[in-house]
């Protein structure tokens, strides 16, 4: 993406909120020069709901390894291996579909790409409430962690 590309997306960004400036022919280059012009407060609540929402994901990732996979290890009587797989599927999942939904979410369009991974997460969230084998587990932790 070009800096032209980016400074329009920016713009269109600035625009659609709340707090714009008066004069709309000024260019935003920069990201300190965006978060200027949007205002410190709306700013700040911005960045205080995405700490938010990628703190709650790594919460209930390390709830999963550290309470539930041990009585699942006794449950369903999977090696240490497996346990481990499990545990980083979720992760490993994040780092490989990241860079295919990015690209992805910038030809069909964020707001598409966001609801469709909200509902699907929704979905595998009950369905992996359900499960009850160690494969299927694996696969709905993938799922999740491709759509996070």
């Amino acid at each position: 993406m070009s800096g032209e590309e980016e400074a329009t997306l920016i713009n269109k960004a600035v625009r659609r909120t709340s707090c714009v400036a008066k004069n709309h022919t000024d260019t935003i280059r920069t990201l300190s020069a965006f978060y200027e012009r949007i205002g410190p407060g709306y700013s700040q609540y911005l960045a205080w709901i995405v700490s938010f929402l990628v703190g709650y994901a790594d919460y209930s990732e390390l709830l999963v390894i550290s309470v539930l996979m041990p009585n699942l290890r006794c449950h369903w009587q999977i090696s240490e291996i497996f346990e481990a797989a499990i545990s980083f599927s979720a992760f490993g999942s994040y780092a490989v579909f990241s860079g295919f939904i990015a690209r992805y979410s910038d030809v069909v369009g964020r707001r598409k790409i966001l609801l469709c991974n909200t509902v699907i997460i929704i979905v595998v969230t009950v369905i992996t409430c359900c499960v009850d084998n160690p494969w299927g587990f694996l696969l709905t932790r993938v799922v999740t962690g491709a759509c996070v």
